[in-house]
């Protein structure tokens, strides 16, 4: 019988060859000013209310079955999806895979990959379990799994963009992630909850996999979160063309988390799950180069900007569940001091690529808005 981690690492391993299978090339030139501010609040029949969600046909039952099997994600109700593209003359491109991750965070998530799933649920979002889905992009790398993404000289160090479907049952946490609803419905975006799942993926779903030591990550936990779920300035609520509704548009700055470079090439790297390790290394990509003015596992800040909305639903058992989605991206803020226009505009063109996916789903944003 095949195992679950068997699957997972052929659908893993074919990440850096997918390269052509994604949402085609993105024009160099970012379309922000095509982005109308809105400013009406979500009321409570929109946020209590799921906005059609798409209907299951036999195909999509079927790979919501395989989904569940093997550990890939469901965006939006699909299991097969759009990776974001960025290919750029003076940045680069990007790879990625037209299926994501899907990982348990709770108390007994101790399973595939490498426990993970129990450690950011104790770490960081005790007693809270949700399932965490994923799909994303980051620095192309070749047919041998050598890329950028751990190169400390490039502006794709330790970047990845994509989409996040965050669930959680709502008799568990009252509330969608990363939202507060106030007794009139109004949403209030709660910065904590999306640091803290920042750093979730960045030290534990990404880099704690990639191979970096516990000892590294646990230097800068929870250095630069509270322990409450503080409310943020209200963010511009925003809409694109072809988007069915308005998401809110989030900055996220100066969040602290572990670098994966090693200056002691791969003898640096945990080897507790070496066949994960060997796994998430050859999907981000591995820097085959040595930079002497860096260490191993430096921290690193990093800046986020995504599209946020939410929606309430059910999951395949009947339970009321939330839906909040992240479409984003991140750049290092270490580029801001070498090519701040450079960095700007990198993110600006993630957010362009994430924005035209946006445009190809149905049911997400709330509703109902008008571009008038």
């Amino acid at each position: 019988m095949v195992s679950r981690l068997q699957l997972s690492f052929v659908l893993f391993a074919a990440l850096p060859l997918a390269g052509a299978c994604g949402d085609g090339a993105l024009d160099t030139a970012p379309t922000a000013e095509a982005t109308l501010e809105l400013d009406t609040p979500c009321p409570a029949e929109i946020c209590d209310v799921p906005i059609a969600t798409p209907h299951l046909g036999i195909r999509s039952r079927i790979a919501r079955f395989i989904a569940d099997k093997i550990g890939l994600a469901e965006i939006n109700g699909r299991v097969f999806t759009k990776f974001p593209t960025l290919d750029d003359p003076e940045i680069g491109r990007s790879t990625g895979f037209p299926v994501g991750l899907a990982i348990d965070v709770g108390p007994a998530s101790t399973g595939f990959p490498a426990g993970v799933g129990k450690t950011v649920h104790d770490e960081l979002f005790p007693g809270r379990p949700f399932k965490f889905n994923v799909v994303f992009a980051r620095a192309h790398s070749d047919i041998l799994g050598h890329g950028d993404y751990s190169n400390p000289q490039s502006i794709w160090y330790n970047v990845f963009l994509g989409y996040y479907e965050i669930d959680v049952k709502k008799s568990v946490w009252g509330r969608p992630f990363g939202y507060d609803i106030s007794a009139d419905g109004t949403p209030t975006i709660l910065i904590n909850d999306i640091k803290r799942i920042g750093k979730a993926d960045w030290n534990h779903f990404s880099n704690e996999l990639y191979g970096v030591p516990k000892s590294a990550i646990a230097v800068h936990r929870l250095d630069d979160v509270s322990e409450t779920s503080d409310p943020a300035p209200s963010p511009p609520r925003v809409k694109r063309e072809g988007w069915d509704g308005a998401w809110d548009l989030v900055d996220l700055n100066h969040v602290k988390v572990v670098g994966p470079y090693s200056a002691t090439g791969l003898a640096g790297y945990d080897r507790s799950h070496p066949l994960v390790g060997w796994m998430w290394r050859y999907a981000f990509g591995r820097w085959s180069g040595f930079d002497r003015t860096a260490k191993s596992f430096e921290p690193v800040h990093m800046r986020g900007k995504f599209f946020m909305t939410f929606k309430a639903d059910r999951d395949k058992n009947g339970e009321p569940i939330y839906r909040t989605f992240l479409f984003g991206g991140t750049v290092n803020e270490a580029w801001d001091s070498i090519d701040p226009a450079k960095n700007k505009r990198f993110l600006d063109l993630q957010l362009d690529t994430v924005a035209k996916i946006i445009a190809k789903e149905r049911g997400i944003g709330f509703a109902p808005m008008s571009t008038e």
